[in-house]
């Protein structure tokens, strides 16, 4: 399904949740962006910081493969200076279909960090389709595509220092763990890889342990943070504003139906907007403090197409 991206966040953006979430110069910004992008998202969202109201709110938006999307993108994504060049260069590589990312990459997303200057380039996520097997078969399922991915982002493949780094990391997933995204973040100067992993809750620690992290402080505290009472457990480890907190549960839920264009066949189609709750991500680095992001997340549901 493609969701007409701008008139989408612009209706997400009156919400009054968002409202009270996200600056007004936030939303301006926000809205600014929407404009200048492709009109051929799946969906979008928006990353706030949960311990600093009125933060700086970033955005993130998807293109799926199935629906149209992918090739969609492949004909309209920008490519007006050198890190925007390498991004449609993977949307012209992902629509090829004898490429292994064509095959093994469900969807991409696309992170803009604030203030969105013109130009300004966005990290890529790859969601990865789901390989059957332990770490080290779906490493080996994953390998070429994130070879092609690395050249269509990077001018060249993974070296092979990183590809075994990354197949150490897929090899030491415990039953059950799988690599879900593989990300290049662009605006970051020197290209950072970066992995999004799920797992059962019991495979943590030791998988953290395999990897070299000895810090099993921080790792009870990741722990706790990730699997308790998810709102409450932020607040008392001083992760998340408690006004924030609260706001955030008025964000999950369906506008009013309504009619209106649909990007694929270009006729009107009743729709509904759908906001959610992704996921919220505890980030632990060395030498700073822990912090909390909370994601949110919405599309736009076409009744009678089943989106």
């Amino acid at each position: 399904m493609i969701c007409p991206l701008v008139s989408t966040v612009e209706e997400a953006l009156q919400d009054p949740a968002a409202v009270d979430l996200i600056p007004a110069d936030g939303r301006a910004g926000i809205a600014a962006l929407a404009r200048r992008l492709p009109d051929v998202m799946h969906g979008f969202g928006f990353e706030l910081r949960l311990r600093t109201p009125g933060a700086a709110v970033d955005f993130y938006t998807s293109i799926a493969a199935r629906g149209g999307g992918r090739e969609a993108w492949a004909g309209s994504a920008p490519a007006h200076a050198p890190p925007w060049q390498r991004v449609a260069a993977l949307a012209r590589q992902w629509a090829e279909p004898a490429s292994l990312l064509h095959s093994r990459v469900e969807m991409v997303f696309l992170e803009f960090d604030a203030p969105f200057t013109v130009g300004q380039p966005p990290s890529v996520f790859a969601r990865l389709d789901s390989a059957i097997g332990d770490g080290g078969a779906q490493w080996a399922h994953a390998a070429g595509a994130v070879d092609e991915l690395a050249l269509a982002l990077m001018g060249q493949r993974a070296s092979a220092a990183t590809r075994a780094h990354l197949a150490a990391v897929f090899g030491a997933l415990p039953p059950g763990g799988r690599i879900v995204d593989v990300a290049a973040m662009l605006p970051r100067g020197a290209v950072t890889v970066r992995l999004f992993i799920t797992m059962p809750r019991a495979g943590l620690p030791d998988y953290l342990t395999a990897l070299g992290w000895t810090d099993s402080g921080a790792r009870r505290d990741l722990a706790g943070v990730l699997w308790r009472a998810m709102g409450e457990r932020l607040r008392s480890c001083g992760l998340g504003d408690a006004d924030q907190l609260a706001t955030l549960t008025r964000w999950p839920g369906a506008g009013p139906a309504r009619a209106i264009d649909h990007v694929a066949t270009r006729a009107r189609w009743p729709s509904q907007l759908v906001r959610l709750i992704s996921h919220v991500k505890v980030v632990l680095e060395p030498s700073r403090p822990v912090e909390a992001k909370a994601y949110l997340w919405a599309t736009r549901r076409f009744a009678q197409l089943g989106a």
